[in-house]
Formats: C-alpha cells, structure tokens, sequence
C-alpha cells in the first residue's frame, strides 16, 4: 500500500471517528444545513412536539462524573454552545445512562422555526412550580418554606407543585428574618423553575434576576436547563 493511500484511509478514519469537544462533549453526527440559525436558543422539546415532521442536524454525547454532579452545568453549557455552532436552536434528550460512576448523555439537535419553538413552549404544563436542589453531593439539603411547609430538600433532587389559575403558591427563604416570593397562577403561565443557588448557564445568555433576601438567595432557573434537570434528578415528594 503506497503512503497517499495510507494518508487517505487515516484521514477517512478521523473524518468517521466522532469529535471530542473538551473532555465531555462529542460530535456524533453532523448533517450539513444550508442556512444556519444565528439565535442563541436551545430548548428542549416536549415529548409531545410532532419531531418526526422535522430534521435532525446532529447529534452530540457527553458525561459527567457522580463525584462532581456541578459538572452538570459545564455539560449543559457546552452541550448549548456547540449546538449553536452547528446551527441548531432545540433539542432532545435521546438516551441516558449509568455508565461506571457517570451519566452519558446524547442529544438530538434539531433547527426549528420561531413558531415551532412558541408551539413547544405551549406544550409544557401550564402553572407548574418546581424548587430545584443543589447539584452536589453534600447530604444535608437546603431548607425553605413552601406554601407555608418547611421543607428541607436534598441534593439532586426537585420538587414539583401544580399551582392552580387564579390561585398563589409562596416560597420563602430566610426564616423569620428573610422574605417570600408569590406566585399567581395564571392561564397558559409556563412552568417555573427556582433553586436555592445560582447556576451560571448559558454562553452569553443574560440569567435571570435573583431576589435576594436578608438571609437567603432565591434563584430563577432558565426554563431550558430546568427542564433538562427533570430528566436527572429525583422528585421529592413534597
């Protein structure tokens, strides 16, 4: 085998191996797109959305280790930000597993229009309210009060309320030196997400105001990540 075969055999083998971004984030597939989206969105998809009438552009495939589930958060940012590269703006989860002492991740992406992607906002649950835990291993959980019930919530964890039309459901923080929050129910609200600590997602995405009290710290969490925590962790029955 003379060496220009050679060179051409190993620069097909690199061109079919997948591409490693960093050290947890791969590109599994990528199919070339004639017009790429210049928006900064990444949303998940609903189980619901009719995905089959659209087409899929790519798929990427990361981990993070159990020992530092923060990394999470560096996983969802990577995962947002090379999907943008490669022209897509929402995507879905397709498979998750155990592997060792980590979780392997892979994503659809997928281009959608502006009307599509209002289309899937419209196909979450109305007036749900979700408290999100630390993503760390600490035992301990974090205490607040929700709808006036203490409630201490472990780590990896999320509570989730269905608040009702016209209806109030309150969070507090701080005890009796701190403050509450009120949430109205309203018709069609999007679900909304809170931790009790600030996640620092999104590349170059403005994050959402924290409403801070004399002893505590209520975070809202972008309606994508929070979305994307669902599938992670495990409910906490409140």
């Amino acid at each position: 085998m003379n060496l220009q075969r050679i060179l051409l055999n190993i620069a097909f083998l690199l061109f079919s191996m997948p591409f490693a971004i960093g050290q947890q984030v791969e590109i599994m597939e990528q199919i070339p797109i004639s017009e790429k989206s210049t928006e900064k969105n990444f949303e998940l998809l609903t189980k619901s959305f009719p995905i089959s009438q659209q087409q899929k552009i790519g798929t990427l495939r990361g981990t993070f280790p159990h020992a530092e589930n923060q990394q999470i958060i560096k996983l969802f940012n990577l995962f947002w930000k090379n999907a943008n590269k490669l022209g897509a703006n929402s995507f879905v989860v397709e498979d998750i597993q155990i592997v060792n002492d980590s979780t392997a991740i892979r994503i659809n992406l997928y281009q959608l229009s502006e009307e599509d992607l209002k289309s899937n906002e419209g196909l979450y649950p109305h007036n749900m309210v979700y408290m999100i835990g630390e993503l760390t291993n600490d035992q301990e959980g974090k205490n607040f009060r929700f709808n006036e019930v203490k409630v201490n919530l472990k780590p990896m964890s999320y509570i989730a309320y269905q608040n009702e039309v016209g209806k109030e459901a309150t969070v507090g923080v701080g005890g009796l030196l701190g403050a509450k929050t009120w949430i109205r129910g309203k018709e069609g609200r999007p679900p909304i997400f809170y931790s009790l600590s600030g996640f620092g997602v999104g590349p170059g995405i403005a994050t959402p105001i924290s409403l801070s009290f004399n002893t505590g710290r209520l975070n809202p969490v972008l309606q994508n990540f929070g979305q994307f925590l669902l599938l992670l962790l495990n409910e906490q029955k409140l």
